[in-house]
Parts: C-alpha cells; sequence; structure tokens
C-alpha cells in the first residue's frame, strides 16, 4: 500500500446536522465507559450524536462550551481550518501552567510553518530509511532480550523501550539517561483517575523541560549533529530561537516520539494476540504487514486532539463562540461508517484507506514516517521470532483513555519456549 493511498482526504459523504445536545459535566479523559471500552464507547457516541458539547466548566474561561466532533467529516473539516479552530495555547486547555510548552503543535501558520520548516529534513522519508538499521537492531535486542522466557509483559518491556531508545539516538542524548527517560513516558502514559496521578505528572512533565534545557545548554557549548543540536541553533526569520521556544520544541518531539508509538504498539499487538486469524494472514505472508500496520493505526487510532475556537461560529448548526474548546475524537473519526464501509471489520486490503491517525492539514504529524517504520519493523521482527503467542489469562490491562492518548499500563503475553527455538 502507498503512503498516497493511506493519506486522509476530504469526506466522501455530506451530512446535515442539527443542534448538538448537551452531555452533563462530560469529559473523555478517565471516563468509566470510555476506559472499559474505548472503541466501542466512541462508536456508540458518533452513532448517537456525532457533535455534542458538555458543560464540563473550564476555569480558564467561565462560561465556555467544551464541543466534541467524532464523525469524519467535522473531523477532517475542523483540524485543516486553523483560523476557526486555532492550536495555539492548546495543549493545556483546564491548567494554568504556560500555555506555550509545544511549538511548533501549539501554533498556526504561519509562524507554525517557519519552526516547523527548519525541523521537516530530520524527519524526511529519506533520513528515516537511514534509520532503519539502528531502528531494527535495537527491536531485535529487546525481542531478544526475552525471548527465551516465554513471556513478557508487551508494555513494560518492549512497547516503552524501543520507540524511547530509537528515539535517544535521535536526539543524542545518553544511554544511561535511558531509564529516566523511560519513566517518565511511563508517568504520562497512567491512568489520570486520580489526583495523585495527575500531579505525578505534572512533576513529571516539569522534570522533562528542566532535563531538556540542560541538555540544549550542553549542546550549545559542544555543538553536535543530532536532533537536539539542530533545535539549539534553530534559526526563524533569520535569528535564533529563543532558549525557552527551544525547549517547547524539544519537548513536543520528546512526546511525540515516545508516548504515542508505544501506546499505539499496546493496541496493535493486543489485536494481534486476540485475532488468531490476523495474526496467521501476516505469519504466512509479511507482505501484508504494511496493511496491517495502517488498518491497525486506524481501528486503534489513539489520538484526539483538542483545540479553541478562534471566533464566533456556527459549525454543524451549532453557536460556538470564541474561548470555547473543540475535542476532535480522530479514534472515532476513523471508524465512521460513512467513510469507512464495514469499519468493525478488521480488514488488510482496505483500499482506501484514508485514516487520520497522524492528523490532517497544517499540524499533519511530522513523525509520521518514522512512526509507520517503527511500526513495521515491530511486527515483522516480533514475528520472526515469536509468531504464536495470547495474551496471560487474567490479565488486567489498566487501559484508559487521557485527554490526547488512549494507552495500557501492562500487555502480558506468553508463548511456547520450544516453538521459538
Amino acid at each position: 500500500m502507498s503512503v498516497d493511498d493511506t493519506e486522509a482526504s476530504a469526506p466522501t459523504t455530506q451530512r446535515g446536522y442539527a443542534t448538538a445536545p448537551t452531555l452533563a459535566g462530560f469529559s473523555h479523559a478517565a471516563n468509566e465507559r470510555l476506559n472499559a471500552d474505548p472503541w466501542g464507547e466512541l462508536d456508540r457516541l458518533r452513532d448517537e450524536s456525532p457533535t455534542f458539547r458538555s458543560d464540563m466548566p473550564n476555569p480558564l474561561v467561565p462560561g465556555a462550551s467544551l464541543w466534541y466532533l467524532l464523525d469524519y467529516e467535522s473531523v477532517y473539516t475542523a483540524l485543516r481550518d486553523w483560523e476557526t479552530f486555532s492550536n495555539v495555547g492548546s495543549a493545556h486547555p483546564f491548567s494554568d501552567s504556560d500555555p506555550y510548552s509545544m511549538i511548533p503543535g501549539e501554533l498556526d501558520p504561519p509562524d507554525h510553518t517557519k519552526f516547523r520548516r527548519p525541523l521537516n529534513a530530520h524527519f524526511s522519508p529519506g533520513a528515516i530509511r537511514a534509520l532503519e538499521p539502528d531502528i531494527r537492531r535495537t527491536a531485535v535486542e529487546l525481542i531478544e532480550s526475552f525471548k527465551d522466557s516465554g513471556q513478557c509483559d508487551f508494555v513494560t518491556d518492549f512497547a516503552l523501550h524501543f520507540p524511547t531508545r530509537v528515539f535517544e539516538r535521535m536526539f543524542g542524548v545518553p544511554l544511561e539517561d535511558h531509564d529516566q527517560l523511560t519513566a517518565w513516558v511511563h508517568t504520562f502514559g497512567q491512568q489520570m483517575a486520580t489526583q495523585t496521578a495527575i500531579d505525578k505528572a505534572v512533576a513529571a512533565e516539569q522534570e522533562v523541560l528542566a532535563y531538556l534545557g540542560k541538555k540544549l545548554d550542553e549542546r550549545e557549548q559542544s555543538p553536535r549533529e543530532d536532533l537536539l543540536g539542530a533545535i539549539a541553533f534553530m534559526e526563524v526569520d533569520g535569528a535564533r530561537i529563543s532558549r525557552k521556544e527551544q525547549v517547547a520544541v524539544a519537548y513536543l518531539m520528546f512526546q511525540a516520539g515516545m508516548d504515542t508509538v508505544a501506546s499505539q504498539l499496546g493496541w496493535s499487538f493486543r489485536h494481534l494476540a486476540e485475532n488468531e486469524v490476523d495474526r496467521q494472514a501476516i505469519l504466512a505472508d509479511p507482505k501484508l504487514i504494511p496493511s496491517t500496520v495502517e488498518e491497525l493505526l486506524r481501528s486503534y487510532d489513539i489520538l484526539s486532539h483538542t483545540m479553541i475556537v478562534a471566533k464566533d461560529v456556527e459549525f454543524n448548526g451549532c453557536p460556538m463562540k470564541k474561548g470555547d474548546r473543540v475535542v476532535t475524537m480522530i479514534s472515532a473519526a476513523n471508524r465512521d461508517p460513512n467513510e469507512f464501509p464495514d469499519p468493525d471489520t478488521f480488514d488488510v486490503s482496505r483500499k482506501p484507506n484514508r485514516h487520520m491517525a497522524f492528523g490532517v492539514g497544517p499540524h499533519r504529524c511530522i513523525g509520521a514516517h518514522l512512526a509507520r517504520i517503527e511500526l513495521n519493523i515491530a511486527l515483522e521482527e516480533w514475528h520472526q521470532r515469536i509468531p504464536n503467542y495470547k495474551v496471560a489469562e487474567g490479565a488486567e490491562f489498566g487501559q484508559s483513555m487521557k485527554w490526547a492518548v488512549t494507552s495500557m499500563e501492562s500487555l502480558p503475553l506468553e508463548w511456547d519456549v520450544e516453538a521459538v527455538n
């Protein structure tokens, strides 16, 4: 399947909407029904009302509404319309913390374009292909470390480490920092159901920002040809960006490069562990792995994305006001039957498969090529070594839908040791 076949495009159908209903106090983060069955509950919500409003209060903007978009047409339109739905200050929509901690993600064009352009070369298809041998070696080393034990916790033994090690090398951070970086990623991946968990995540964020600032200081003193080095000397409009802006760029790279891929790996391997037919298909024909990855991205997309209404507008018949928040539930849009026929069927031959797992429009994920190659290599190298495996009996996944990412804390897998040797 070519990349062109998997890029999101304009919806194939158009629909009208009535004024959206209000769900009292609804928040998708740490919602019990969404935690229990993320994809089924998203399907139910989308089918009942593809646009709805929550009266969840926003302490930063009293009286503001929280809107949810769940269908392909609405999400596709909103993600492309940055003049109406702004990303500026969107990463912490219910916090009085610094609202500009992720650049260029929290900028709109033309500023977004200026900050993104110097980064593009590091994430181009050619640049990522050059990393493939190292990415493959990393995957193999991790799998071999537990293959002969007949079991592992896929999340904590592989998914958290694999993209982290790859990105550590791109970033240029030392191997001895790996455990700390992984611990931070694990903290971000916890269910935010208690104030204690939230406090830990906030503390981890501050520690990461301080760590990145320190590493950027080191690059300024001793320049190196790695991603941190490029960020440390990054220029916009002919002038070096500020240290605060450098940290904001590095932090976005950290979050996007580590947390999201780890979560996507977890859901992908859980599906393959629980669905014998799909696993046997790629064992019989490894050439199906790329299209399997695309269907996993569509079926188990982990992302939602929050934006801020930049001006009063009527959208889908709904009166949205400046300052309102809009959550685009990309994971629900990618299962919209109006865009994807028979969306509950896992179909590796689905074509076209124009999911929005990497977003769409000016803020489309800069790391899409890296994420795809990591997912493909993980499936290739794992199934060459551990072809048949299952979820351990009595497994508890600790799955949760947080503000931006749906993740699992644990995925215990087991296999016959004799069969892999």
